[in-house]
This record gives C-alpha cells, sequence and structure tokens, in this order.
C-alpha cells in the first residue's frame, strides 16, 4: 500500500512540476494534394504520450510507452459522411399570449438589470481575469518552430524577390524560428512541413487558476461584507 502511494504521489509530482511536451506538424507533399496533421502530447520527460496523425482522410492514434510507440488494434477511424436529418415541422404558436404581446414573445428582466449584473461580473473579475490571462500564457513556452520546404510563384521573378527577402529575414527572427525554405522556379505551389513544439506546465497553470479562484473568491467576500456590519448595533427604548 505504502509502495503504491509512493508512486502514484511521483506520479503527480512529474506531472505538476515536468513540462507536457505538446507537438504540432502539418506537412503537405503536392499543393493539390491534402493536408498531413500529426498532434503528439508526451508526458514525463517522454516516458509517456500521445500521438494522433491524419492520413488520407484517416485518423490513428497511437500511445507511447518507454519513447516506444504502441500500436494498439483497431487504432484508426475514418470519417463518416453526414446523414441526411429529417426536416421537422414548424412548432404551432402558442396560445394564451397576454394582450398586445407577440405570440412567441417571452417577458423577461429589463435592459437596466442585465446591464448591472454585468457590470457587477466585470468589477468582480476584471482585474484578476487579466492577471488569469497572462498566467496561463506563462504557462506554454515556445521551443521551436521549423518550416522547411520549398515554394514557387508562376512568375519566376516573383519567386526569387520573395527568396531574398527570406535570406534577409533569417539573420533577424530568433534562433527558436528555424526557416529553411528552397525556390522552385519550375513548378508553383508550397510543399514542405511546419512544426511547432511547445511546452505546456501544469504545476504553474493550475497555481494561476486556483490564484484567479481565490481572487474572485475575496473580493465577492468583500463586497458582501461591506454592506453587512458584523456586529448588529443595540436597540434603544
Amino acid at each position: 500500500m505504502l509502495v503504491f502511494a509512493a508512486v502514484l504521489l511521483a506520479l503527480l509530482l512529474g506531472l505538476l512540476l515536468l513540462p507536457v511536451v505538446l507537438h504540432l506538424r502539418v506537412e503537405r507533399a503536392d499543393p493539390a494534394g491534402p493536408l498531413g496533421v500529426e498532434l503528439g502530447c508526451a508526458l514525463f520527460a517522454g516516458l509517456a504520450g500521445l500521438q494522433v496523425e491524419s492520413r488520407q482522410t484517416r485518423w490513428h492514434y497511437h500511445p507511447w510507452l518507454l519513447g516506444r510507440r504502441v500500436t494498439l488494434w483497431g487504432a484508426g477511424r475514418r470519417a463518416r459522411p453526414g446523414r441526411a436529418q429529417p426536416v421537422a415541422s414548424p412548432a404551432p404558436p402558442p396560445t394564451g399570449a397576454a394582450p398586445g404581446q407577440a405570440p412567441g414573445a417571452t417577458s423577461g428582466p429589463g435592459p437596466e438589470p442585465v446591464l448591472q449584473r454585468l457590470s457587477g461580473m466585470a468589477h468582480l473579475a476584471g482585474r484578476p481575469a487579466w492577471r488569469l490571462a497572462r498566467g496561463v500564457a506563462g504557462a506554454f513556452r515556445l521551443r521551436r518552430v521549423c518550416v522547411r520546404g520549398s515554394f514557387g510563384f508562376a512568375d519566376p521573378a516573383r519567386t526569387g524577390s520573395v527568396f531574398g527577402y527570406l535570406q534577409a529575414l533569417r539573420a533577424v527572427v530568433p534562433r527558436r524560428l528555424r526557416l529553411d525554405l528552397r525556390p522552385d522556379f519550375e513548378r508553383p505551389g508550397v510543399r514542405g512541413e511546419a512544426t511547432l513544439l511547445l511546452h505546456l506546465y501544469l504545476g504553474y497553470l493550475l497555481f494561476v487558476v486556483l490564484r484567479y479562484g481565490l481572487q474572485v473568491g475575496w473580493r465577492w467576500l468583500r463586497g458582501r461584507l461591506a454592506f453587512r456590519p458584523l456586529v448588529a448595533k443595540p436597540r434603544t427604548a
């Protein structure tokens, strides 16, 4: 029992402290062909994960364990065409409407209470929401963006000018962005692949969400206590 609890604690700490690796790859070998998409999620520094890829309108998913792909039976699904839904007959208009009111209209709160509620919610969660957005953005770290392949236009002069701009851009882009594009003066179109690699820190993301909940709860409680005295005043005869 203690060994099982220790293993669960180690897995939980690893999930919260180690980054989750998110991988996205988009590939196109032919400008007129479909896009090949590959999604990957690796946990515990790559010891376990899941990979989903699309090949010829068919999705394949493969789990990863100890750095090796585990092939499962039936790990692929083909998108089925949607069936035509029967057309529903229009509903009869409701009876018993109030005089001077449309048959389908319903009475509801006026615009002033709705605006007051929206204003109260914005005042309650406005500033913490901004900190939440910054914290969520900080939980993702961009590691690498790589673009490889070839491109070409119908006008070879335009292809050469764009390639010159890309060569000049490579000198100023950060190292995490890799551009390896070659000009193709014979075949127009774009061929190649683009890869995006992100790190997600679940522990920091959980901390940011909990901090947001505590801030909103504290602001709500402080607003309620501001209108309710803690000690009732004694009545005078």
